[in-house]
């Protein structure tokens, strides 16, 4: 079972940056894009820049299964706007995200912050880390506004939602 916070025992045993990393992979699990239309074709494009702290945690999550489609993880903003599903951001992302939001608003592309500072520039799932423990806010509005519909059992653990 997914939780929406992680005790602290567990918290020291693994990296930040791998907790993120599985944190990621469960919230997408619990999205679906179904309502503007699902991603076409058998692939779903996770978009990470190279310089991200979790840019090599997720590339460990290619090719993995989610909801019958194949993960592909690319490098962001190197892919096309178009390409991307799911866009993992973190603070050094603050002007390129900005810049998207035109984009962002007009498809269905999940827009996850993970980190407090990005999270207030908008985006769908918020995480951070607070003392020892990985939570997360959701904004069910802005995800619902881009056509994804974010699981009810997702949003009975976010700290928050909006």
């Amino acid at each position: 079972m997914f939780c929406g916070a992680v005790q602290p025992s567990i918290a020291e045993q693994a990296p930040e940056n791998e907790l993120k990393t599985a944190f990621i992979f469960n919230f997408i699990q619990f999205v679906d894009w179904s309502s503007k239309g699902a991603p076409s074709g058998a692939v779903l494009s996770l978009c990470v820049t190279t310089n991200s702290p979790l840019a090599s945690a997720l590339a460990t999550l290619r090719n993995r299964q989610v909801n019958g489609k194949t993960l592909a993880v690319l490098n962001w903003p190197d892919e096309p706007w178009r390409r991307c599903n799911v866009i993992v951001a973190d603070a050094a992302d603050r002007s390129r995200l900005i810049a998207g939001r035109k984009h962002f608003a007009d498809n269905p592309v999940l827009i996850i912050g993970t980190d407090a500072d990005i999270n207030r520039e908008g985006v769908m799932i918020g995480m951070e880390l607070v003392g020892s423990r990985i939570v997360f806010d959701i904004d069910a509005n802005m995800a619902q506004q881009a056509g994804l519909t974010i699981s009810s059992r997702l949003l009975k653990l976010a700290r928050r939602v909006q």
